[in-house]
């Protein structure tokens, strides 16, 4: 059964794992951008929420542009 929250489809255990494996991560490598940006994640559901909106900004964005424009964002030009 998947327990989820309103803002991923993971549920509960695999935002757990998730945290537990970054706590592990930093013991032995110590704090990256990305680890603080996970732990961030499982544990505020309002930063689950902005990233959330934030991605479905981008797919919107992406959506709306013709394909010349979408491959020169692409390619960089």
């Amino acid at each position: 059964m998947r327990i989820t929250n309103k803002y991923t489809n993971k549920t509960i255990k695999e935002i757990q794992d998730k945290l537990n494996q970054c706590i592990e991560f930093e013991k032995k490598w110590g704090k990256t951008t990305k680890t603080q940006a996970y732990i961030k994640w499982c544990t505020d559901e309002k930063y689950r929420k902005r990233v959330k909106d934030f991605n479905q900004s981008i797919v919107r964005t992406m959506k709306s542009m013709n394909k010349i424009e979408l491959i020169n964002v692409i390619n960089g030009n």
